[in-house]
């Protein structure tokens, strides 16, 4: 695949731990998982950060910015529980001319991860798999069932619009540069805490799929 896109709205969940993070996001990923091969690209918003480890937006070496409009690491307004939703619309599209994987928001392109930060491995060909959705991290170490850290809207998916975080308009991009729309029986969701977090898919009066998730945490 060379590409995927959505439309994914913003909260600002709350944090058990400095440590914590919570994120909604796209994964563009390719290679074998639990292996040193498997590479990732990711966006979205996040809460906070990781805090030791790794590098996010322009901290990152390789990340060439185009954009004097939006940057990566910009504070985002979030969503209004029961009012108005704001929404994130991103695509990650690989070029396939010269092998750079660009990051649109909201139609403007803003910058490109260059096929060189992939050392010939298989981000610079394409992806394998395409993902959407949420994320946190509790630093307490108990993987995410018993932390407060919150996920999205901070309500469970079946609250739905206005209520519950949601990624829409969910698309990819084949190897031949062709987009398609994802219906929801191609989607395979997972919730390893569904008492914490969860999901759910929804068919719109447009016959637009909605993936709700997210939750409280647990205690």
């Amino acid at each position: 695949m060379q590409g995927g896109r959505a439309i994914i709205s913003q909260w600002d969940p709350y944090l058990a731990l400095p440590g914590d993070f919570s994120l909604s996001q796209i994964w563009i990923t390719a290679g074998q998982s639990g292996t040193i091969n498997l590479q990732t690209i990711e966006a979205g918003w996040q809460a906070d950060g990781y805090q030791t480890g790794g590098c996010y937006d322009l901290t990152c070496p390789g990340w060439v910015l185009t954009s004097s409009q939006y940057s990566p690491g910009m504070r985002l307004r979030p969503s209004t529980y029961g009012g108005q939703q704001i929404e994130l619309d991103m695509d990650i599209e690989r070029d396939r001319r010269t092998g750079n994987w660009w990051l649109y928001l909201w139609g403007t392109p803003i910058g490109y991860w260059p096929p060189s930060l992939f050392k010939g491995g298989p981000l610079a060909y394409g992806a394998d798999t395409l993902s959407w959705g949420g994320e946190i991290l509790d630093a307490s170490g108990s993987n995410g069932f018993h932390t407060l850290t919150q996920m999205g809207s901070s309500h469970f998916s079946r609250e739905g619009y206005t209520r519950a975080s949601y990624v829409r308009n969910i698309i990819y991009t084949d190897p031949n540069g062709y987009a398609y729309s994802i219906s929801e029986d191609r989607l395979d969701g997972q919730a390893p805490a569904p008492n914490c977090y969860n999901y759910w898919f929804q068919r719109g009066i447009s016959g637009q799929v909605y993936f709700f998730h997210g939750g409280p945490g647990c205690r």
